[in-house]
């Protein structure tokens, strides 16, 4: 007997293959493929092309800008490369108080650990242990 074949879905998958298999005329003559032609489009946007300065130019030249690249990422995790010696982002959380911190240090205790486990869906994704909580909740 032979399987079932779906219309539909046959010709869906015949459009999908005709539209990866345009060829874009290039500007030197030659052909690319669409999908080729969409990644070379997203490099090109995606392209840094100028960096403004501390002087506030505008810098366009490619060594310049490999130089600054380079040297941020350098003095990003370095203590002169920090803000005052803090993180860059430790304006963009709320400070904990003294009674925040204490319940933070507190011991987690087994009732509230099955408490969460039972509150949550059994069969949702699974974690990167690839288990489900149905698992862990059976325990």
């Amino acid at each position: 007997m032979m399987p079932v074949v779906d219309p539909v879905e046959n010709i869906s998958e015949q459009i999908d293959s005709a539209i990866r298999n345009i060829k874009v005329p290039r500007e030197d003559g030659t052909e690319l493929l669409e999908a080729e032609s969409e990644t070379l489009n997203r490099r090109r946007k995606n392209r840094i092309e100028a960096l403004k300065l501390s002087n506030r130019s505008w810098s366009f030249d490619n060594d310049v800008l490999k130089e600054k690249a380079i040297n941020f990422f350098k003095n990003l995790y370095t203590i002169e490369g920090s803000i005052s010696g803090r993180s860059m982002c430790a304006n963009y959380f709320p400070q904990l108080n003294d009674g925040e911190i204490h319940d933070l240090c507190m011991k987690v205790t087994d009732l509230e650990v099955k408490a969460v486990l039972n509150s949550m869906a059994p069969l949702k994704a699974p974690g990167i242990d690839g288990l489900h909580v149905k698992f862990f909740q059976n325990q």
